[in-house]
């Protein structure tokens, strides 16, 4: 009896392969068709994220380099204008400098005409006196 129960073990495989043997190698075929599409397409997939991953880091690159650039260009062209201001202020400063000091000799030119023509007016005063 223990040497029939084999047998019938392999009759049930061999009734379920007549019965279903035929569907189930179609759909192992399917499933391998479809796992190979799968692999197809994940590698395309994966191959166009490594490209425009490496777009993207290209772009990043580029637009970072540009601004560094644009960055330098406008640190020069602000030192530029600050060394063209300060030079303007000083030429001005002394300007101004030399008018002060023009105005205050001129004062002081004028204050002593002044005195002089006080001790001139006072002289001839003084002879009108006496006359």
């Amino acid at each position: 009896m223990s040497e029939q129960q084999p047998d019938d073990g392999q009759n049930v495989d061999a009734i379920r392969d007549i019965l279903f043997g035929r569907q189930m190698r179609d759909y192992d075929e399917r499933f391998v068709k479809l796992e190979a599409a799968l692999d197809r397409q994940l590698e395309k997939l994966g191959g166009k994220l490594s490209e425009r991953i490496t777009q993207l880091q290209s772009d990043a690159e580029k637009q970072l380099a540009d601004f560094r650039q644009a960055q330098q260009s406008q640190d020069e062209q602000l030192a530029q204008d600050l060394a063209g201001l300060t030079q303007e202020l000083q030429s001005t400063r002394q300007e101004l400098i030399t008018s002060v000091s023009d105005q205050i000799d001129s004062l002081r030119r004028s204050s002593v005409s002044r005195r002089d023509l006080a001790t001139l007016l006072r002289d001839l005063a003084d002879q009108f006196d006496q006359d």
